[in-house]
């Protein structure tokens, strides 16, 4: 895809990332899918992010593994954060948690439609960024 945008210098950037991208299987059902996976921070070197602005996380249950895959040298680098999440074995907390250790103000809001689904979004913004 990078190769349709005919950009050299991410083409060149593309290049750099697949060094560092993980090739995992995911399975819907009966089938086998091999997805490639690469980490926040890594996108965030290979690019060469100085800030992002908003970052929407939503990935069907792995939001934990997402965050995990920001090292803290480069939680500074997001302005706010906003992810959907369900409650399950207490990974709002911990993901609460994390951000707030980055000085991130965080809001928990429960969405849940149907009953017994948990589900909620996290709001973070980050000290930083904040205008007084």
């Amino acid at each position: 895809e990078m190769k349709r945008l005919g950009n050299p210098q991410l083409m060149s950037q593309s290049r750099k990332m697949r060094a560092q991208i993980k090739t995992s299987v995911y399975t819907a059902g009966a089938r086998r899918q091999p997805v490639v996976l690469t980490t926040l921070s890594s996108l965030i070197e290979s690019l060469g992010l100085e800030t992002i602005d908003f970052l929407k996380i939503d990935v069907e249950g792995s939001e934990e593994l997402v965050l995990d895959g920001i090292a803290e040298c480069h939680f500074h680098r997001i302005r706010a954060v906003a992810i959907e999440a369900h409650r399950v074995g207490g990974r709002i907390s911990r993901m609460k948690g994390k951000l707030e250790k980055q000085n991130f103000r965080v809001l928990v809001e429960d969405v849940s439609v149907l009953p017994g689904a948990e589900s909620v979004y996290i709001y973070a913004w980050n000290e930083k960024f904040s205008t007084r």
